[in-house]
């Protein structure tokens, strides 16, 4: 299964590791991604998501709701939708 985040395509990043004695060795930097269950559509599907992308808000987790952070005073909030109405 490939390392890419669904949302933004973002996939792993290639490079060489350098001891100290200069011995140089291919090496590979991963994408972080996490397993969720999205809403896409009207559906809820279980995909992977780098964690910028979850931090951004660019994916609706949860079956109803979504929780985030401001970045102003940093205290959770809970933006629920109910039917075609948000209510924080």
């Amino acid at each position: 299964m490939a390392r890419v985040c669904d949302i933004c395509g973002k996939g792993p990043q290639f490079g060489n590791t350098i001891s100290h004695a200069h011995n140089v060795s291919k090496r590979r930097w991963n994408v972080n991604l996490r397993p969720v269950h999205a809403r896409v559509g009207a559906a809820t599907k279980h995909i992977r998501v780098c964690t910028s992308c979850l931090r951004s808000g660019k994916v609706v987790t949860g079956p109803r709701y979504t929780s985030y952070f401001t970045s102003t005073n940093r205290t959770s909030k809970i933006k629920v939708e109910l039917g075609g109405m948000t209510v924080e």
